[in-house]
């Protein structure tokens, strides 16, 4: 027991017990966020987001390959799931893969420990994080649509430009989602942590176009 406080064990113990903390915290917030998103964000703003959710008639060019730069934390996926989750599997896999080293080589091989678990918890939590993208923020609800999202306001997660762009909202269920989303032609790129609302749903395309919460608010003052 007492070479669990040895530091060759703390540095994998103590992420671990931050993890922990980490998923209590994050379950207490979701169920919070879902009481106070539920129902609560269909706004209108005079006509702004009114659309019948068929989408454009294709007058819109094929979308272009050009990708916004590759983020550093990108690798690991931020973007594509919660970062709680990324947060909370990156302790985690550090954690499990260096204790697991402690245990295979013993303390004394502990820089081998250090870099098999920054490795393999970067590489594991990479590929956690595209499944849990896959198949939950971007999965539809069985009552929520894709066009009935319209309307619905979200925070930018990843820069949106005329060629990328990602949001996180929730839907009308309270429903976490993750969209891909495009700027207005013509507008100005969207930075991320802005607050934006969803205005239209391309169909074609399946991606979604958003305008800065700030600009609609704007322009039905004026």
């Amino acid at each position: 027991m007492t070479d669990l406080l040895k530091w060759q064990w703390v540095v994998f113990l103590v992420p671990l017990a931050l993890a922990v903390l980490l998923a209590l915290a994050t379950a207490i917030g979701v169920g919070e966020n879902h009481g106070e998103n539920e129902g609560g964000h269909d706004h209108d703003l005079d006509g702004h987001a009114d659309h019948d959710g068929t989408g454009h008639d294709g007058s819109h060019e094929t979308e272009s390959e050009t990708q916004a730069p590759v983020s550093p934390l990108s690798l690991i996926g931020v973007g594509q799931a919660p970062l709680s989750v990324i947060l909370i599997c990156l302790l985690v896999y550090w954690a499990v893969i260096g204790s697991l080293g402690n245990l295979t080589l013993g303390v004394r091989s502990i820089g081998f420990s250090i870099g098999l678990a920054l490795v393999g918890s970067l590489l594991a939590t990479s590929g956690t994080a595209r499944l849990v993208g896959r198949f939950l923020p971007t999965s539809e609800s069985f009552s929520v649509k894709r066009h009935e999202l319209i309307g619905r306001e979200g925070t930018a997660i990843f820069p949106i430009t005329e060629n990328s762009g990602t949001v996180r909202l929730y839907d009308s269920l309270g429903t976490l989602r993750q969209l891909d989303c495009r700027i207005v032609m013509g507008g100005a790129a969207i930075p991320m942590e802005t607050k934006v609302m969803v205005v239209d749903y391309d169909r074609e395309r399946q991606v979604f176009t958003v305008q800065k919460w700030d600009d609609l608010v704007r322009i039905k003052e004026d």
